[in-house]
C-alpha cells in the first residue's frame, strides 16, 4: 500500500509525465484526472495530446492495472476518455489494453472499476468499427480461475451482442463458446451464460439451436423455455435493436442527414440461421448402401433407407455443397414421390425439405427435378402427406426466387385432379406472401389469367384459395395491373379478390415488376493485334525464342524494337554483350565492393554519352544490367542503374518495347522500395513515353499479381494512379486495368484496397461512372466505399494529360474526334437499335390496336435496352411509333413510350439532336395530362433529352411551338421546367432562345396566374440571351391594356447597362405605316383575350388617361389591311383617316368581313412552323389541336364566326356548319366580284388568300 502524501505536498507542479511514474498512488490519480481534462478539451482527434499514448500503449495498460483499486478505476476512467476522443486512431492501443482489462479489472471487487471496464471495451468497439477482434481478447478471460473473472466476460460478451448487434459482433466464435459457460462450477457463470443466449436469441432466433445442442437437456430446456418466453412476450427474433453504433456507422448517417435523407425504419432484417455455422460434409455420412435400398422392391428396405437419411439431413446445419453426389441424390429421391407408401413419400419430402434448409441457395440447381414430382403427388388426399409434401417446397422455393418457381406451378393449375389444382395453388399463394421479388412482366398475364380461370372451378376449396391468391398477386404488382382481369368477373368474386387483397401482407414491393431478363449484350469482336500492339505477358528471358531468331535478319533492328521483337536468344546476346561492353566495365560491375559497381556504372554512363548511345543495341545493354543489376541490393548503384535506363530511353533509336519489356517488372517490384520508389517511378514514365502507357501497364499486372508483399502492391497501383494523371486513359485496355483493380480490391491488405480504391477514383475522371459496372462481384461494403469516392469527386473534370505516348496517335491522345478516343467503346459497345429489333415482333405490337399487345410490345423494346447502354446514332422505324405511343390513350403505354425515350437519348447522347424534332412537340404536349405521373415522366424524359444533347438549342423550335398551345397546365409545366432547367443550364449561345419570345409574351397575357407567373420565371433567360430590345418588340401586337401590364416587367428586368431607351407604353408604334414595303414577319400565333367594343356613341369620350395611347393614335379609325396590326383592329373603333399612301378598307355597311389581315408573310410563318403539326395519322383531331387552330384563327376571323366554328354549346355541329356555310359564301362572293363585305375585290381575293390556310 502506497504511503499517504504530507498535507503540503503539491502533485500539480510534477508534470504528467512524472506524476503517472510517481510511487504516490495519489500523485498518479492526479495525473489521471488531469488527463481526463486535456482529452475532453482536445479540438480534434489527430490532436497532440493522444500521440504519446498511441505511439506508447503500455502507458495505458498501466493505467487500468494500477496496484490502487482506487487509482485503477479512475485509471480505466482516463482511457475511457482517451478513447472516445481520440476516435478511431485509439483503436491501435486496444491489442495491449483489452487483454489487460480482461485479466485484471473485469474480476474486480469494485463495482465502479468492472462497470468502466465494460464502458471501455465497449468503446473500443465503437472505435474499431467491429467487435470480432475484442470478442477474441475477451475469451480467454473464460479460462479464468475466478469465477467472477469468468463472469465478468461473460457480462461483457452479453453486453457486446446486445448494444451492437450480430452486424458488428458477428457471434459464430461466441456460439462455440457457449458450451464452456455452460460447463462452468459457478452458478453466477452460468446465469450470466443465460442472458447472453436470450440477448443472441432476440437477434437470431432458432440460429441459437446449434449452439446449444450440446448441452446437458435439463440446460436446453431450460434455454429453450426462457427464449419461448422472450417471444411469447413480444422480445423474440427481429424484436432487438442495437442501441449503440459504430464510428463508421455515425459518419453513414451523419452524411445522409446532411443529403436530407430521413431514416426509414426498417423491417427486422431475416437473419439465415444458417451464416453462424459451419458447414458439415453429410456425404461422407450417407449409408453405403443408399441407392440399392431406395430402388428396393421391398417398402421397408426404402422407408429404412429414407429413414437413416432424413437422420443425416434433417437436422441444423448448414450443408456442404457437392453438386455431382447431390443431383443423383435428388433424382432419386424425385423417384420416391410417386410411391406407393405413403410412409416413403413423407420421409423422401422429410429429405428434401433437410436438405434444401442445409444447402440453400445452391439448391436451386435441382428445383426442376424435384417441384413437379411433389406437385403431382399433392393428390394424395392425407393431410400429414400433404403437409409433408407443402413444408418441402416451402424449402425449396426458400432457394430460389418467385419468377423462377412459376414455370413449375402454371402447369398444374389445368390439372385434372382437383387436389393437385388445390394443393399448387396454395403453394402459389405461400409463395407470393413470401416472396421479395415480383413476377417478370411476361410472367404477370399468364399467371393471374390461369389463377383467375380457377374462380370457376367446380371445387369450393380451389375457388376460394384463387381468390385469396389473386388478391395477394394484386398487392404485388398494383391495382392497375389487375383490372385487365378483373374487369370480365361478376360482383362477388371481384368482392372476395377485394378482400384479400385489403388484409394482404407482402414482403415484395408494391406495383414493382421485375425487370425482363436482362438480354446477352452484343460481343464486341476481338480487334486484330496492330503491329504495335502490346503483348499481355511480359517476354520471359528464357522463353524459346526461335521464331524470333529466324526472324530476327528480316526486319530492321529499329523496326524490331518498335514492334516488340526481340532481336537476341539469351545465349546469342552473352557473345554480344563481351563484343559491345568494355571488359573494364564488365568486370567491375561485378565486383563485390558496391563502390567499385557504383564507379562501373559512372563509367558506362560517360562511356554511352560520349556517342555510342545513338548507335548502341540498347537490348544488349538492357540484358547486360539484367544480369546482376536486378539483384543488387545497394540503392545508390540501382538509382545510377535506373539512370542508364532512362539516357537508352532517351537517346538510344533502338529502344523499344523489347528492351522496356525485359526492365519493366524489376522497376515495377522496385516501387514498393521506399528509397528506388522515385527513381523506378521516374523510369517507367519515360518508357511509357517511348512506348504507351498500356503496354508498361501490361507488363505489369503479371508481376504484380503474383506478388505477396502488399506494399509492393499498394505502391505500384498508386504510380498507376499517377501515371493515369500524365498520360490519360488514350490507347489503355480499360477491361484488363479494371481487371487488375479488381483482383487489388479483394486483396486483404487494408492498404492495396485503399490504393485500388483511389487509382479506380481516377480512372472514373476520365472513363465515367460505368467502370463500376465491372465491379459486381465485390462484397457490399467494398462497394460502399466506392460509391462514397465517387460521389467526391462527382462533376470534377478529368486531368488535361501533361505527356504524350509514342505508340498513340496525337488525335486520341488529345481527346480528338478519333474512334479510339472514346473510353467507353471497348467497355460498352454501341449497338444499333435496328439490329435489336430485327429477328422481333416488337415494331408490329408496338402498333397493335390492342393496348395490351402495344404495352407487350415497348416492355420488350425497354428490355433490350436496358441490356444495350449505348447506342449508335440510327433510330429507323422505331421512331415514329414512339411519337404515337407518346400520345397513347393508355397511361401505361403512354409511360413505357417515354421511359424508352429518355433511355436512348441517355445512349445515343449528343447524335440525339437530329432526333429532337420527332419528339419534342410530343413529349411537350404530355404535359398537359391531368396526372401528376405522367406529367412527371414527360420532364424527365425532356431533361434526359437535353442532358443527352448537352444543350436545349435542339429543343428550343418544338418547345416553343408547345408553348404556343392554349394549355394552362402545358404552358405552366413547361415554363416551369425550362426556368428549372436554365438555373442549372445557363444558355451560353447567343440568340439561340430567340423562338421562345413571342410565346413567352403570349403567356404573360394568359388567364392562367400560374401561366403568368410561370412566364415571367423565364423572362430574366431571355433577355439575357436575345436582349431586351427583343423581347419589347414582340409585345408591339398586343392588346393595350396588355401590353401597359407586360411593359413595366420588362424594364424591371432591364440590364442596367443597356443603352437602348426604354418603350412607353403610350409610344406610338408606326413601324408597318414607315415601311409597308417592308416583309413584316408576324408572331401573333396566341390569342388576345377579347376586349370590350367602343360604345355605340361616336362622340364619347374616353379616359383621359388613354388619349395620348398608342392605340388612340393609330388604332381608333380603320387600320390598313396590309397593316401588322390589322388583327388587332378594334371592331366598332371610332373611324379616322388612313394612314397615306395605303389603300384605305372602308367600314362596311352590309356583310361583315369573316376574315381580315392580307399579309402573306404571316401565312408563311404558319406553315413553316406548324405544317408537321397538322399530320393526323389516325383517330379525332386531338384537343390541343384544335385549340392552336383556334387561337390562330380569332386573330384572323371576325369574333361571330370564331364563335361559331369554335362552339361549346348543345348545338355545336349546327354552329360549326353554319360558319363553314359563311367562309364558303365569302369565297364564292368574291370570286363572282360582289364587293358586299367592303373592301374592294382585288383586297378581299388578297385577304382570302393570306387566310387560305386557315379556312383548309
Amino acid at each position: 500500500m502506497d504511503g499517504a502524501p504530507t498535507p503540503e505536498e503539491d502533485f500539480s507542479a510534477l508534470s504528467i509525465a512524472e506524476r503517472l511514474a510517481h510511487k504516490n498512488w495519489k500523485a498518479r490519480v492526479s495525473a489521471y484526472e488531469t488527463l481526463v481534462k486535456t482529452f475532453q478539451a482536445t479540438p480534434s482527434e489527430t490532436d497532440p495530446a493522444f500521440k504519446p499514448y498511441i505511439s506508447s500503449p503500455d502507458l495505458l495498460k498501466k493505467m487500468v492495472t494500477d496496484s490502487n483499486v482506487v487509482a485503477q478505476e479512475k485509471g480505466v476512467e482516463t482511457v475511457i476518455a482517451f478513447v472516445k476522443f481520440a476516435g478511431e486512431t485509439a483503436a491501435r492501443t486496444r491489442e495491449v489494453v483489452v487483454p489487460a482489462l480482461v485479466d485484471k479489472c473485469l474480476g474486480s471487487t469494485r463495482q465502479g472499476t468492472k462497470a468502466k471496464a465494460i464502458e471501455l471495451i465497449l468503446e473500443y468497439v465503437e472505435v474499431e468499427n467491429g467487435a470480432a477482434a475484442i470478442v477474441d481478447d475477451v475469451l480467454p478471460g473464460l479460462n479464468a480461475k475466478q469465477p467472477k473473472a469468468v463472469a465478468g466476460a461473460v457480462s461483457v460478451l452479453k453486453d457486446i451482442i446486445r448494444l451492437y448487434g450480430p452486424v458488428v459482433c458477428p457471434p459464430k466464435s461466441v456460439f462455440k463458446a457457449l458450451p464452456k459457460i455452460f460447463a462452468h462450477s459457478d452458478q453466477t457463470v452460468r446465469a450470466e451464460g443465460s442472458q447472453l443466449v436470450q440477448s443472441l436469441y432476440s437477434y437470431v432466433g432458432d440460429a441459437i439451436q446449434p449452439a446449444i445442442a450440446e448441452l446437458k437437456p435439463v440446460q436446453i430446456k431450460e434455454l429453450t423455455e426462457a427464449c419461448e418466453a422472450l417471444k411469447a412476450a413480444g422480445k423474440g427474433p427481429g424484436s432487438f435493436k442495437p442501441e449503440r453504433i459504430t464510428r463508421a456507422g455515425q459518419r453513414e448517417r451523419e452524411v445522409q442527414e446532411a443529403a436530407g435523407i430521413e431514416e426509414v425504419e426498417a423491417p427486422p432484417e431475416e437473419i439465415d440461421p444458417l451464416q453462424f455455422v459451419s458447414e458439415t460434409d453429410v456425404v461422407a455420412k450417407f449409408p453405403p448402401d443408399l441407392y440399392t435400398n431406395l430402388a428396393s422392391s421391398k417398402w421397408k428396405d426404402r422407408k429404412t433407407a429414407l429413414d437413416d437419411l432424413a437422420a443425416v439431413l434433417t437436422p441444423m446445419q448448414k450443408i456442404k455443397d457437392s453438386p455431382p453426389e447431390f443431383a443423383e441424390l435428388v433424382k432419386a429421391l424425385a423417384g420416391r414421390m410417386p410411391d406407393a407408401n405413403i410412409m416413403c413419400v413423407m420421409a423422401a419430402a422429410a429429405c428434401v425439405e433437410g436438405l434444401a434448409k442445409g444447402l440453400g441457395s445452391p439448391f436451386g440447381r435441382y428445383r426442376e427435378i424435384i417441384v413437379t414430382p411433389m406437385i403431382d403427388r399433392l393428390k394424395e388426399r392425407k393431410q400429414n402427406v400433404t403437409d409433408a409434401l407443402g413444408l418441402a417446397l416451402d424449402a425449396v422455393f426458400a432457394t430460389v426466387t418467385f419468377p423462377d418457381i412459376i414455370g413449375d406451378v402454371l402447369p398444374h393449375l389445368s390439372s385434372k385432379n382437383p387436389q393437385v389444382k388445390e394443393g399448387a395453388v396454395k403453394f402459389l399463394h405461400r409463395c407470393m406472401l413470401s416472396t421479395k421479388t415480383p413476377p417478370a412482366p411476361p410472367q404477370v398475364k399468364p399467371l393471374s389469367e390461369a389463377v383467375a380461370s380457377l374462380l370457376a372451378d367446380s371445387a369450393e376449396p380451389v375457388r376460394n384459395e384463387a381468390a385469396e391468391t389473386l388478391g395477394v398477386f394484386m398487392k404485388i404488382i398494383g391495382e392497375r395491373a389487375m383490372n385487365p382481369v378483373l374487369e370480365p368477373l361478376d360482383d362477388i368474386k371481384k368482392t372476395k379478390i377485394k378482400e384479400a387483397f385489403d388484409k394482404a401482407v407482402v414482403k415484395c414491393k408494391v406495383g414493382s415488376a421485375a425487370p425482363p431478363p436482362r438480354a446477352a449484350a452484343p460481343t464486341k469482336p476481338e480487334p486484330s493485334k496492330k503491329k504495335g500492339a502490346a503483348p499481355k505477358r511480359p517476354v520471359e528471358e528464357d522463353a524459346p525464342e526461335v521464331p524470333e531468331k529466324a526472324a530476327a535478319p528480316k526486319l530492321p533492328p529499329k523496326l524490331a524494337a518498335k514492334l516488340g521483337v526481340r532481336l537476341f536468344t539469351p545465349e546469342d546476346a552473352e557473345g554480344k554483350i563481351e563484343e559491345l561492353i568494355p571488359s573494364g566495365i564488365r568486370t567491375d560491375f561485378g565486383d563485390a565492393n558496391w563502390k567499385t559497381r557504383l564507379a562501373a556504372l559512372d563509367e558506362m554512363t560517360a562511356w554511352l554519352e560520349g556517342g555510342i548511345v545513338e548507335d548502341v543495341e540498347s537490348e544488349l545493354v538492357v540484358r547486360f544490367l539484367a544480369k546482376k543489376g536486378w539483384s543488387e541490393k545497394n540503392f545508390q548503384v540501382s538509382g545510377k542503374l535506373y539512370g542508364i535506363l532512362c539516357l537508352l530511353a532517351e537517346r538510344a533509336p533502338t529502344f523499344g518495347k523489347a528492351s522496356a519489356a525485359l526492365a519493366i517488372p524489376h522497376l515495377t517490384e522496385k516501387l514498393g522500395d521506399l528509397k528506388l520508389k522515385k527513381p523506378a517511378g521516374d523510369t517507367l514514365m519515360l518508357f511509357a513515353e517511348k512506348t504507351s502507357l498500356s503496354f508498361v501497364f501490361s507488363q505489369s499486372y503479371d508481376p504484380l499479381t503474383k506478388q505477396k508483399a502488399p506494399k509492393v502492391i499498394a505502391d505500384a497501383t498508386a504510380w498507376m494512379k499517377d501515371a493515369l494523371t500524365e498520360f490519360g486513359i488514350a490507347g489503355l485496355s480499360l477491361r484488363a486495368f479494371i481487371e487488375y483493380l479488381k483482383n487489388a480490391l479483394k486483396n486483404s491488405n487494408a492498404a492495396v484496397r485503399s490504393s485500388a480504391t483511389n487509382t479506380l477514383v481516377t480512372l472514373k475522371l476520365f472513363a465515367g461512372s460505368a467502370v463500376k459496372d465491372f465491379l459486381d462481384d465485390l462484397n457490399p461494403q467494398l462497394m460502399a466505399t466506392i460509391d462514397k469516392e465517387f460521389e467526391k469527386v462527382e462533376g470534377q473534370a478529368a486531368p488535361v494529360p501533361a505527356r504524350t505516348q509514342a505508340d498513340v496517335s496525337p488525335v486520341t491522345a488529345t481527346g480528338g474526334t478519333s474512334k479510339a478516343a472514346d473510353p467507353m467503346e471497348e467497355l460498352y459497345p454501341r449497338v444499333d437499335i435496328d439490329r435489336l429489333l430485327s429477328g422481333t415482333t416488337i415494331l408490329v405490337d408496338s402498333k397493335s390496336d390492342a393496348w395490351k399487345s402495344r404495352k407487350e410490345g415497348l416492355e420488350k423494346l425497354q428490355g433490350l435496352l436496358e441490356a444495350n447502354k449505348r447506342f449508335k446514332p440510327t433510330l429507323g422505324d422505331i421512331g415514329q411509333v414512339l411519337k404515337a405511343r407518346v400520345l397513347d390513350q393508355n397511361k401505361l403505354v403512354q409511360a413505357l413510350a417515354l421511359d424508352i425515350i429518355a433511355r436512348i437519348a441517355t445512349g445515343m447522347n449528343k447524335p440525339f439532336e437530329k432526333y429532337t424534332r420527332i419528339f419534342a412537340v410530343p413529349v411537350a404536349t404530355v404535359l398537359a395530362d391531368q396526372k401528376a405521373p405522367i406529367r412527371t415522366s414527360a420532364m424527365a424524359t425532356l431533361t434526359a433529352m437535353a442532358t443527352a444533347c448537352e444543350s436545349i438549342d435542339s429543343l428550343v423550335h418544338g418547345l416553343a411551338a408547345a408553348l404556343e398551345v392554349q394549355n394552362p397546365m402545358q404552358r405552366s409545366t413547361l415554363l416551369g421546367w425550362l426556368v428549372d432547367w436554365f438555373k442549372d443550364h445557363p444558355p451560353t449561345t447567343a440568340n439561340s432562345l430567340s423562338d421562345f419570345a413571342a410565346p413567352t409574351i403570349l403567356c404573360l397575357d394568359d388567364r392562367s396566374a400560374e401561366v403568368r407567373k410561370a412566364a415571367q420565371g423565364l423572362l430574366p433567360y431571355l433577355i439575357q440571351n436575345i436582349g431586351y430590345d427583343a423581347v419589347v418588340k414582340e409585345t408591339n401586337p398586343l392588346k393595350p391594356a396588355s401590353r401597359s401590364a407586360i411593359l413595366p416587367m420588362l424594364q424591371a428586368l432591364k440590364p442596367s447597362g443597356s443603352t437602348s431607351a426604354p418603350v412607353p407604353a403610350s409610344a406610338p408604334n408606326l413601324e408597318s405605316d414607315a415601311a409597308p414595303s417592308a416583309p413584316a414577319k408576324a408572331k401573333l400565333t396566341g390569342v388576345s383575350r377579347p376586349i370590350a367594343k367602343a360604345p355605340s356613341n361616336p362622340t364619347s369620350s374616353r379616359p383621359e388617361s388613354r388619349a395620348e395611347s398608342e392605340i388612340d393614335a393609330t388604332g381608333s379609325g380603320k387600320l390598313p389591311v396590309k397593316s401588322k396590326l390589322t388583327a388587332l383592329k378594334r371592331p366598332g373603333a371610332i373611324p379616322a383617316p388612313a394612314a397615306k399612301g395605303t389603300p384605305s378598307t372602308p367600314t362596311s355597311s352590309g356583310t361583315p368581313a369573316p376574315f381580315s389581315g392580307s399579309n402573306p408573310e404571316m401565312k408563311k410563318a404558319r406553315l413553316s412552323k406548324d405544317a408537321g403539326r397538322w399530320i393526323i395519322e389516325n383517330g379525332p383531331v386531338r384537343k390541343d389541336l384544335a385549340d392552336f387552330l383556334q387561337s390562330q384563327m380569332e386573330n384572323q376571323t371576325s369574333k361571330d364566326l370564331s364563335q361559331l366554328l369554335f362552339s361549346q354549346e348543345h348545338n355545336a355541329v349546327n354552329d360549326w356548319v353554319s360558319g363553314m356555310t359563311i367562309i364558303g359564301d365569302c369565297y364564292s362572293h368574291t370570286l363572282a366580284g360582289d364587293e358586299r363585305y367592303g373592301p374592294t375585290n382585288e383586297d378581299m381575293k388578297a385577304i382570302l388568300i393570306a387566310n387560305a390556310d386557315l379556312a383548309l
